[in-house]
């Protein structure tokens, strides 16, 4: 790449980050506000993982979580995390990871984790949080937003698909290729 193309990607680069500081900044004044997950914030969102990681009965080991927190935030290029607020009170956080699909034509991105505590569910916070990273999403030029949800959780796939979120009939299978991940 040479010194002008540099310079575009760099502009392009700095005025999408004004568009998103912008649209972030005035785009949710009703229930909740969307803080980013900062690195000196990994202790306390650890404990939320904890939380959702026991409601959702996923088996949580705390170095794997720890490390994956760790790399999240220091690449925004795997995704990003957002604490969601109320006021200054954390009452949970969702997770985007991005990726790119021959499928879908280009990048697509994952929620890969939405958590509020129980007290706030049922309020429409979810689905304020999904029209959030949504947005995020369109901004960056993602063409898909896909999520995983427990074939149980009655209550999840109902938000998720008022949200607009459609079963496509497949099954989602997983396969560990790291021992440290694999548990039963």
């Amino acid at each position: 790449m040479d010194a002008c193309e540099n310079t575009i990607e760099r502009r392009n680069h700095e005025l999408t980050n004004l568009t998103l500081r912008r649209f972030f900044v005035n785009s949710w004044p009703n229930m909740a506000n969307f803080t980013p997950v900062d690195p000196n914030d990994a202790r306390e969102l650890l404990q939320f993982m904890r939380r959702f990681y026991e409601v959702d009965h996923i088996h949580f080991i705390e170095e794997v979580a720890s490390g994956a927190i760790e790399k999240m935030l220091d690449d925004e290029s795997k995704g990003r995390i957002w604490w969601i607020q109320e006021g200054e009170d954390r009452i949970g956080y969702v997770a985007i990871t991005f990726c790119f699909s021959l499928e879908f034509g280009g990048p697509s991105a994952v929620v890969d984790e939405l958590y509020l505590e129980e007290s706030h569910r049922g309020r429409g916070i979810g689905f304020e949080a999904l029209r959030f990273v949504e947005r995020f999403c369109r901004l960056r030029g993602i063409l898909a937003l896909h999520l995983e949800v427990d074939r149980g959780n009655l209550h999840a796939q109902a938000l998720y698909r008022k949200a607009g979120y459609q079963d496509r009939n497949n099954y989602l299978l997983t396969k560990w290729l790291s021992d440290e991940s694999n548990v039963d």
